[in-house]
């Protein structure tokens, strides 16, 4: 079952990056990306742990987002459009705090948002 097919850019120096974004990309393109052609870029990469610098990785740049974001209905962007763009990227954050605490990979926004639900129900001391 496939729930998207995506492509995004990036280049070999990010890859390589000894940075969060770095790291993120190498954990993303081990556990999440299926490969199709040619010689697997991931073939020579660790299994990563569901861990929080993984979860830093992949939306540790969640503060940036939220400065464009900003600026975007500062400029009079479609509010539907941002919303949308907001909701995307706060869900995979959600999803990425899921992981980490439940020791396991997943991008189901579905799924970890109820999961997150679950989690928080009280005084959120679990964290």
């Amino acid at each position: 079952m496939c729930r998207e097919v995506s492509i995004a850019p990036a280049a070999w120096a990010e890859l390589g990056a000894e940075s969060g974004e770095g790291y993120g990309l190498r954990v993303f393109l081990r556990h999440y990306c299926v490969h199709l052609a040619g010689a697997d870029p991931a073939g020579g990469l660790p299994a990563y742990l569901a861990d929080a610098q993984a979860a830093r990785g992949f939306n540790g740049d969640i503060a940036r987002h939220m400065e464009r974001w900003q600026s975007d209905l500062d400029g009079g962007a479609d509010v539907a459009g941002l919303g949308t763009r907001i909701a995307r990227k706060t869900l995979l954050a959600v999803a990425g705090l899921v992981s980490v605490r439940d020791a396991t990979w997943s991008t189901d926004r579905r799924a970890c948002a109820r999961r997150w639900g679950e989690l928080e129900q009280g005084d959120g001391s679990k964290f």
